[in-house]
C-alpha cells in the first residue's frame, strides 16, 4: 500500500475513534475495523500520527473532557467516568499532568476567562448603548 492509502486508512480510524471516545476501545478492534493486523495498524498509526494509538485516544478523551468541564455543569466524576477513567482520582491526576491544574480549577478559570472575553466584546462593540448583541441580525420596527 502507498503512504496515501495508509493515510486514508488512518483517517478512517481517527474518525472511528472520535465517534467512539466514550466507548471501550481496544487496539485489536480498531485494527480489525480498518482491516489491518494489530501490529501493522499500531506501526502505521505511530508512523503517520506520531504517537501510539493508546496515547492518541487518551489525549482526545482528555481534550473532550476539558471541553465538557467548560461547556457543561456535569460533575467531575461523571465526566471522568464518561471518558473511561477508572475514578475521579485517576482523571484528576491525568488532567493535572496535561493541564497543570485540577479539573475544578480549570473549569472555574476558563469560564471566568470566557465571561471576561464576552464582556470585552460587548463593551468594545459599536452597538448603541443599551443594545444587546446577538448572533443574528434582526429587523425590528416600532
Amino acid at each position: 500500500m502507498s503512504y496515501q492509502e495508509h493515510e486514508k486508512t488512518i483517517q478512517e480510524a481517527l474518525n472511528f475513534i472520535e465517534q467512539h471516545l466514550t466507548d471501550h476501545m481496544q487496539l485489536s478492534s480498531l485494527a480489525k475495523h480498518v482491516g489491518y493486523s494489530k501490529f501493522h495498524f499500531h506501526r502505521i498509526f505511530r508512523k503517520i500520527i506520531g504517537k501510539s494509538v493508546v496515547d492518541y485516544i487518551r489525549e482526545r478523551r482528555m481534550t473532550r473532557a476539558a471541553e465538557d468541564l467548560i461547556a457543561t455543569d456535569q460533575r467531575v466524576i461523571d465526566i471522568a467516568l464518561r471518558y473511561r477513567f477508572g475514578s475521579q482520582e485517576s482523571f484528576t491526576k491525568a488532567f493535572k499532568k496535561g493541564y497543570d491544574m485540577a479539573p475544578g480549577r480549570y473549569r472555574k478559570l476558563l469560564r471566568k476567562l470566557i465571561d471576561e472575553e464576552e464582556s470585552n466584546v460587548v463593551k468594545n462593540s459599536n452597538a448603541p448603548a443599551g443594545w444587546i448583541m446577538t448572533g443574528e441580525p434582526m429587523n425590528l420596527s416600532i
